[in-house]
């Protein structure tokens, strides 16, 4: 049963337990049974945090950085504090002595190495002045965050990015989780996540993962809170549907080899985006797999802008683009399709049959740039059937047998 002790005191037993459970080093719950060298790294790993959190907090209670008490309850149910002599925290050698002092289970004093002056003192709590353990806990994990990674260069100083960079960028709009998953700093991230303690609390422990996944990006959205898709795929599938529509320039390796080169929309119509492996490549079958996959950052913020982004400048064809068609937002499916049928009515109505190719061009001109595949789309649903047969080569065909 837990001690009862007056308001604005938290005992070293509470203290300890909260110290070890907030710091990103500890390791949580024991690996799943059943994988024995998974569990021997586990007790490796832990032993070792716990020893050196173990120091940290016994060292700060040495040198007075942490001020302790020690508590003795009076009949008339009052209380006076007591300073813990500092000679029981050293040894000899001005050493820390771990338990001597005091019992981290418990949170009490232990009496055995007291003197006789100080016997009253045995079993009594410990106990820190609330406001002093928060403000000794809140220097202690600020110190252990680990800091970025110096050898990175900054994600937003990059012209390219590569695919967890982009699908980071698009998904949360987060600039210190792009900085987080960029370059060497990709590797060992951690994340917080609720744990069951073996005595049955809830806990938010420290996780620790390898190269940054969409799982990852998941559960940096989970404590976040602030996400522009449902999820790291949904993200994922927008991209992709802008590269199909030419609105976004993807480049990569052909199947893992050779130079970079432009992914051309038509290769991945049926594609899905990865992110563990990182590339762009089949869902089934064994069509053309794109990796080490890179994107035009000034283009990902451009058309995904983040909180104080937009200034961001977009690359010279953006800038053309806009330039050439103005700031038009996208026709909605219902407004593309009127657009075409007043067209179709137009073009009948003077003998023409447009190409697929002039359909598309005449779609830029009214709209701007980015809806290929929704004409195209749209063409083969709507056009007369007389149209079907002037796509490219067709038009070409019905000019040269007009000179016959």
């Amino acid at each position: 049963m837990e001690r009862v002790l007056p308001a604005g005191y938290v005992s070293l037993g509470a203290a300890w337990l909260e110290f070890q459970t907030k710091h990103p080093d500890y390791a949580g719950n024991l690996p799943p049974p059943g994988n024995a060298r998974a569990e021997a790294e586990w007790h490796a790993r832990h032993n070792e945090v716990i020893g050196r959190l173990e120091s940290l907090l016994l060292d700060s209670l040495t040198n007075d950085e942490l001020h302790d008490y020690v508590l003795i309850r009076h009949r008339d149910n009052t209380w006076t504090e007591h300073r813990l002599p500092r000679e029981y925290w050293r040894d000899a050698d001005g050493n820390t002595p771990g338990f001597a002092a005091c019992s981290f289970a418990t949170g009490d004093v232990v009496g055995w190495l007291l003197s006789d002056a100080d016997k009253h003192l045995d079993g009594a709590p410990l106990v820190f002045r609330e406001r002093d353990w928060q403000d000794w806990l809140a220097r202690q994990l600020a110190a252990a965050q680990p800091a970025p990674a110096t050898n990175d260069p900054d994600a937003f100083s990059l012209t390219y990015w590569t695919l967890i960079q982009t699908v980071a960028w698009v998904f949360l709009r987060n600039r210190h989780i792009v900085e987080l998953v960029t370059g060497d700093a990709r590797l060992s991230r951690q994340y917080r996540a609720e744990a069951l303690l073996p005595d049955g609390r809830k806990v938010m422990a420290t996780q620790n993962v390898g190269r940054a996944t969409d799982l990852t990006l998941d559960l940096y959205a989970a404590t976040s809170g602030d996400t522009h898709f449902k999820s790291a795929v949904e993200a994922g599938e927008a991209i992709l549907e802008r590269m199909r529509a030419g609105e976004v320039v993807g480049y990569g390796r052909e199947n893992g080899s050779g130079d970079m080169k432009e992914i051309p929309p038509i290769s991945i119509i049926d594609a899905s985006l990865n992110l563990d492996p990182e590339g762009i490549g089949p869902k089934f079958g064994k069509a053309t797999r794109w990796q080490d996959v890179r994107f035009k950052r000034a283009d990902i913020v451009a058309l995904w802008p983040g909180e104080g982004e937009t200034g961001q400048s977009p690359t010279r064809e953006v800038a053309r683009q806009k330039e050439q068609y103005g700031s038009r937002r996208k026709p909605s499916e219902q407004e593309l399709t009127d657009w075409y049928q007043q067209r179709i009515s137009q073009c009948e109505a003077i003998g023409e049959r447009p190409s697929r190719k002039q359909d598309e061009h005449a779609a830029r001109e009214a709209f701007g740039p980015g809806l290929s595949l929704r004409v195209r789309a749209l063409r083969r649903k709507r056009a007369p059937a007389a149209w079907k047969g002037t796509g490219n080569k067709g038009h070409k065909l019905a000019v040269r047998s007009g000179r016959k």
